[in-house]
């Protein structure tokens, strides 16, 4: 799945779409953790997307 997310990601930014995660599941949108992705950060994913943790 972290695959998938990453090229997903990558692959709208070079389209030129802005791309945002949420983290913390609903909480994060309840919360507004809002954050955009760059595909900077994406090199670096490694979260998993049911933790919690930031990616």
């Amino acid at each position: 799945m972290n695959a998938a997310i990453r090229a997903l990601t990558r692959k709208a930014i070079h389209e030129g779409f802005e791309v945002f995660g949420i983290e913390r599941g609903y909480l994060g949108i309840i919360e507004e953790q809002i954050i955009p992705l760059s595909n900077r950060c994406m090199s670096s994913f490694k979260g998993n997307t049911n933790s919690g943790k930031r990616i």
